[in-house]
């Protein structure tokens, strides 16, 4: 200001006013502002000067109706930002692009329609990238009157992003932008969309866009933290659920794993009874073929003592006939037949249950002496193998046994001692004398 009367540029001085003015504006010195654009006389202004001198005013006006809650006073600040875009475009140039400002004014009259297609022929020729900006955010103004969300939210994205990119910190479109956030719901968007406006308002000292933002901020970080509450109670409730369900599949393993190991035993138990069936079965099959073998020695032995003894009775008869008294009672009074066939009954004897039954024959190659010839076993004085084979048949009772074998109870008494005594695993059963 020392150097400006040397200069000799008056119009220098009221430029310098005028900008005082808008950055006084931009910091809320909303009065101040007015006290120094009152000392500018607009009829000593050229015409560029002029004009930016309206567009002082009028968004200064423009700022104290959004910031004024009094209705009739903001009715006034809107009317006073009317008069003003008016003498912008009465000021303006003839070859300078009036189409922001008109269109500025056809939402204000509700011709939204009308400021949309004025906007969008203006955008096809732009090239200056600021202006459209100007354009970008007149136009989601327009669909905003229009209660056209969506392209709302797309031409405020549009200028959110130009003056991001241009380091502008002083807007509206981001606050703007974070209010259609907060009310589609978008809680995440609308909190950092307004955090980054709150901090580039404060970076700036822009008075009014921080107070814009302190406004809203409140409402958007109670629901933010909210949201967040209610997620950490989700995150919460699924982390105890998904722990729940860890401790259930692991008992369910735990137990799992007890049944396959019961499983596991009682297919070894089952291969194992499974085993022992099949040797009961082969057991049980050459039994069957040991009674079939007995049962046919038992009808041959029956069969054939008949025939003995119709044999005998025929010597007998002839003896008598032919008057030979004296070799009758001499073959009467014989025991030889008698022996003889005990003899041959105990060799059958030996064939049937000693040669068919190979635990039989084991016992009674341990119980007797070691001969070749189970026959000659049995003949001898110490012999204790049909014994032996009677008790392993079930025949327990000495009575019996000595009828069987033709034994006296003593004899059959000191056998089964003498067994008992050589073979103490193989019970004998009751001594009845």
């Amino acid at each position: 200001m020392e150097i400006l009367p040397q200069l000799n540029r008056p119009d220098l001085e009221y430029e310098i006013v005028i900008n005082r003015a808008t950055v006084m504006g931009v910091m809320g010195m909303y009065i101040e502002a007015m006290e120094q654009l009152e000392k500018i006389d607009p009829k000593k202004l050229n015409e560029w000067t002029l004009l930016s001198y309206y567009q002082t005013y009028r968004a200064c006006y423009g700022w104290l109706a959004d910031y004024t809650t009094n209705k009739t006073e903001k009715e006034k600040y809107l009317k006073k930002t009317d008069l003003y875009r008016d003498s912008i475009i009465a000021a303006m140039p003839p070859e300078e692009n009036k189409t922001i400002v008109m269109a500025e004014r056809c939402i204000v009259t509700g011709k939204a329609d009308t400021a949309i297609g004025m906007l969008n022929d203006a955008l096809k020729d732009m090239e200056d990238e600021r202006q459209k900006v100007y354009i970008y955010y007149t136009l989601s103004e327009a669909y905003s009157m229009k209660k056209d969300v969506e392209k709302e939210v797309y031409y405020l994205i549009l200028t959110a992003i130009a003056d991001l990119e241009s380091s502008v910190r002083e807007y509206a479109s981001l606050q703007k932008l974070a209010h259609l956030m907060y009310e589609l719901g978008d809680i995440d968007r609308a909190y950092k969309y307004l955090s980054c406006s709150m901090e580039d308002a404060v970076a700036c000292n822009a008075r009014l866009r921080f107070m814009e933002v302190t406004e809203f901020f409140p409402i958007i970080d109670k629901a933010y933290k909210l949201k967040e509450e209610r997620e950490r109670a989700v995150s919460r409730a699924m982390l105890i659920s998904v722990s729940l369900l860890s401790l259930f599949l692991l008992i369910a393993i735990f137990y799992l794993y007890r049944w396959m190991k019961k499983i596991s035993v009682m297919r070894r138990n089952l291969s194992l009874a499974n085993k022992q069936m099949s040797a009961v079965n082969k057991e049980l099959e050459q039994t069957g073929k040991i009674k079939e073998v007995y049962i046919a020695r038992y009808l041959d032995r029956c069969v054939n003592y008949l025939d003995k003894l119709e044999t005998y009775r025929r010597s007998l008869a002839k003896l008598a006939m032919s008057s030979r008294i004296d070799d009758l009672f001499k073959a009467i009074k014989s025991e030889q037949f008698i022996r003889d066939e005990r003899n041959e009954f105990y060799n059958e004897f030996d064939k049937s249950f000693l040669n068919c039954s190979h635990t039989l024959l084991l016992l009674s190659i341990t119980a007797g002496r070691r001969s070749k010839s189970l026959s000659k076993i049995r003949r001898t004085a110490d012999n204790r193998t049909p014994d032996l084979c009677l008790i392993r048949l079930g025949v327990v009772d000495s009575n019996k046994i000595a009828h069987f074998l033709g034994y006296s109870l003593a004899t059959i008494y000191n056998y089964r001692s003498r067994i008992a005594i050589k073979l103490p695993e193989i019970k004998i059963g009751s001594n009845r004398m």
